[in-house]
């Protein structure tokens, strides 16, 4: 008697099998690209505000009236991150939320990846001491002794333009922890955390595209029937339709062939050509009656 037991993708979700490690080969694809994204919205967050006048329900605001600076960019941007640790009474409360910062999410499972997998991180040389002359007087220096600190004989009997240098640990840069991320996602896809590693680059994304107002919210439910005589309550979402049939996010480039549709994130129904519009005028009326109802 033989049992056939199927691993499940980690993603939460419907249950499908696993393909590539503990993800499917959709998650996948979604992991790799969702990194190249996280680097793409990091090179376009601007820390300056618009001059535009904002306009909101309590009505419209000068420019003259805004902060000097774009604190959730600013916290993006930053290589620190915060600890929930209050060292002060007197801090401001609005500003003490759960904005990530960018390099320091990379580089902190960058860091797991290479001691896991004992890789050497960056490093760069510095200089500490050039002779650039030799002047008169008696050499101290012996090694495998330091180097007097006399100015008569600091580089007597030295070679002129040797240097004493030594190693330190390059800094850690968005795009160099995200290129080894993308090198190592076939190791990663293999380990128990390779769920908490989609979450954290899912919601650091999500708060990237959000700063830059790039983020794409889902236009409607599903309601298609399942197989077990349900309704599907799937978010439906605006997506670009390769020839290939698969989809790719409406934030991306499209290419000449690719067709605009929609697609449900749970059952993975897809809308294409005169369906689309026909699901575009059911979710319009969906949303007109909804409002109607909280009128």
């Amino acid at each position: 008697m033989t049992t056939n037991s199927t691993t499940c993708c980690a993603i939460p979700g419907r249950p499908h099998p696993a393909t590539d490690g503990m993800l499917c080969r959709g998650h996948l694809e979604s992991l790799g690209r969702m990194l190249r994204d996280v680097e793409d919205e990091a090179i376009q967050l601007e820390t300056r505000p618009s001059m535009a006048i904002s306009y909101n329900s309590s009505g419209g605001g000068l420019a003259s009236q805004q902060a000097p600076i774009r604190l959730d960019a600013r916290a993006l941007r930053d290589r620190r991150r915060g600890t929930g640790i209050t060292r002060d009474y007197d801090f401001d409360v609005t500003g003490w939320d759960d904005t990530a910062s960018v390099l320091e999410t990379l580089h902190s499972w960058a860091r797991l990846v290479r001691q896991e997998r004992r890789i050497t991180a960056p490093a760069v040389t510095v200089v500490l001491h050039r002779w650039t002359a030799t002047p008169p007087g008696p050499a101290c220096w012996h090694p495998p002794l330091r180097p007097c600190n006399h100015a008569s004989c600091t580089a007597a009997g030295r070679p002129v333009g040797l240097a004493v240098t030594d190693t330190h640990p390059a800094s850690p840069t968005v795009t160099g922890e995200r290129d080894l991320l993308t090198r190592q996602l076939d190791w990663i896809t293999q380990q128990p955390w390779v769920d908490e590693f989609y979450a954290a680059i899912q919601e650091l994304l999500t708060q990237l595209r959000r700063t830059n107002n790039t983020l794409v919210t889902h236009v409607g439910t599903c309601g298609s029937l399942q197989p077990d005589g349900a309704l599907c309550a799937g978010k439906v979402w605006h997506v670009v339709i390769k020839p290939d049939g698969k989809t790719a996010p409406a934030t991306a480039p499209p290419g000449p062939d690719d067709e605009p549709g929609f697609r449900c994130g749970t059952c993975r129904r897809i809308w294409t050509g005169t369906d689309a519009v026909r699901k575009r005028n059911d979710m319009w009326i969906e949303e007109q009656t909804r409002e109607g109802a909280q009128a």
